[in-house]
């Protein structure tokens, strides 16, 4: 009878043994089907975020289109350097205000108000540093802004390129809220300057 009883035992033992190991490999098959879920469904994200990047108008495409259509500079549109203090109390204003004071950066090249640029690309800076996005403003970025300096068409292409680094780094470190934030308030700040100057009538006088 004992003999029985230790057989049942060790019966029982090997049952349970086989059905935690089951719901082991169980767990683990459903953590690595839920990791692999993860990372798919972030490079679908990542992909429409590149093909939202590519689809929306550059940083530097609506004020170069304003400035080649004959229309004056108008420095009252642009967002005032002394707001972006203002900025900083979440990171939410700072991503859209990142992208709105790029493209009044582009606005300012594309009038040949240079030094005004570089004014605004070190406000912009200081943005990019409270969002965590400092890499972007390397030492070798602002050294070709200022040998630019004159040329708007290679100015422009530092913009274009700026903003894609910023971009890119964010996705990197899937951050992608904060960079749909900064092209949003770049989009926003491009329709924005089209309109107001749209909405002015022009100068014909002379």
């Amino acid at each position: 009878m004992f003999n029985h009883f230790i057989q049942w035992v060790f019966l029982l033992v090997i049952l349970v043994a086989c059905s935690t190991s089951t719901k082991t490999d169980q767990k683990q098959e459903d953590e690595l089907y839920d990791q692999a879920s993860a990372e798919m469904v972030d490079n679908v994200i990542n992909e429409e975020i590149e093909l939202l990047m590519r689809s929306l108008p550059s940083p530097t495409e609506v004020p170069l289109f304003l400035e080649k259509s004959g229309v004056e500079f108008n420095p009252d549109i642009i967002n005032s350097m002394g707001s972006a203090s203002r900025y900083n109390s979440s990171s939410e204003k700072t991503a859209i205000n990142l992208g709105v004071y790029i493209v009044d950066i582009a606005y300012l090249i594309a009038f040949d108000r240079n030094q005004e640029a570089m004014d605004y690309l070190n406000v912009n800076k200081t943005l990019a540093d409270y969002i965590g996005v400092s890499s972007a403003f390397e030492i070798e970025v602002m050294r070709k802004f200022q040998d630019s300096l004159g040329n708007k068409n290679i100015m422009a292409v530092e913009i274009d390129n700026y903003i894609r680094r910023i971009s890119e780094s964010l996705l990197t470190d899937d951050r992608i809220d904060a960079a749909i934030l900064i092209l949003s308030g770049s989009f926003i700040e491009g329709l924005y300057l089209s309109s107001e100057i749209i909405s002015k009538p022009r100068n014909t006088s002379g």
